[in-house]
């Protein structure tokens, strides 16, 4: 589909599940949620609504946080509609539900494998919180080598130099919060190369932990607030109270960490590298502390791994409530016979 824009408003993190979908929807006129315990057929269905709309306009593919092949949303900006998952919207929305057919054992049953997911997930962001705090801990040793003064050099001249000629909008800007990955059941995803290849200004973020580069860019995004100007705002799956990247349309730029996990590097002339690491990191830091960072990222990583391989185990129940629900329709489909 050629008009696709893919992401997450839901992820799994170190402070738990995290749930944007109230961002993206505030502004949607058409909200319908679908209710339905299993994956693999609210995600067929959002497939069937996608072809239906992808001759009018750009749909948004709401990925889902349990399985890279899942789907909990599709929005249709064009049209002020968007079909969802049941996940948690505050505002009143037109309901479908699909549980109305099923016996109390069924519910009772899908109940209890429902809990045995959550249970997963929780011990899964055990780890990840685990992994923060140690993580934390690197972010310290460079924070102590950090010039913010010359931080701050680099960020005010790159606000001058993108909002120099920019007029200031009238309404309210709309800042959409949103993941461009996340750990699922299938490992790592993220649409970060899909989302920046439309960009007409990419800033490529370098820099080690804790050298700020999530700041850099929220000081952007308050500019953009003032210029009321729209932006899409990618928190950090590991520590969501940390900026990945933000798109700005309007502009047609991007800025984005590209250090690992999500590593790229610039393809095009103009793209533009700001490296927080040599703008204002005491020379000689990594040789400093070679020792101290490799036993960290060792460390974080390790339980990193292992939350990982925990969310691994939701697949099994997810097969579960696919049998279940196979055999409810099995049953139901014979006593309309007789």
């Amino acid at each position: 589909m050629k008009n696709k824009l893919s992401y997450y408003a839901r992820g799994h993190t170190a402070k738990g599940m995290v749930n944007y979908w109230e961002s993206n929807v505030k502004n949607v006129e058409d909200v319908y949620v679908f209710k339905h315990p299993s994956l693999s057929l609210t995600s067929q269905l959002f497939q069937n609504i996608m072809s239906m709309y992808d001759q009018f306009g750009q749909v948004e593919v709401v990925m889902s946080p349990f399985g890279k092949d899942f789907i909990e949303g599709i929005i249709i900006r064009d049209h002020s509609i968007a079909f969802m998952d049941d996940h948690y919207v505050s505002r009143v929305v037109n309901l479908i539900d699909f549980t109305k057919g099923m016996d109390e054992k069924l519910r009772k049953d899908l109940e209890q494998l429902e809990d045995s997911m959550k249970q997963i997930c929780d011990r899964a962001y055990e780890k990840f919180e685990k992994s923060l705090i140690i993580h934390d801990t690197l972010e310290n040793l460079f924070l102590k080598e950090m010039s913010f003064q010359q931080a701050d050099e680099e960020i005010n001249k790159t606000i001058t130099e993108l909002f120099s000629d920019v007029q200031k909008k009238k309404g309210q800007a709309v800042l959409y919060e949103r993941l461009f990955g996340t750990k699922t059941p299938d490992g790592t995803t993220e649409f970060v190369k899909t989302l920046i290849e439309p960009m007409q200004h990419r800033y490529f973020i370098k820099g080690r932990a804790g050298t700020g580069k999530s700041h850099f860019m929220k000081q952007i995004v308050d500019q953009c607030i003032n210029y009321r100007i729209d932006v899409e705002l990618y928190r950090c799956s590991f520590d969501p109270d940390s900026i990945d990247m933000i798109i700005i349309r309007d502009l047609q730029l991007c800025m984005f960490d590209s250090t690992p996990p999500h590593e790229f590097h610039p393809t095009r002339n103009e793209d533009i590298v700001i490296d927080l690491y040599n703008i204002a990191l005491t020379p000689g830091t990594d040789e400093k502390y070679a020792e101290e960072i490799q036993r960290i990222e060792k460390a974080y990583k390790q339980e990193m791994k292992e939350g990982v391989v925990k969310l691994k185990e939701i697949k099994s129940v997810q097969q579960q409530i696919d049998h279940l629900l196979q055999l409810h329709v099995k049953k139901k489909t014979e006593n309309e016979k007789h």
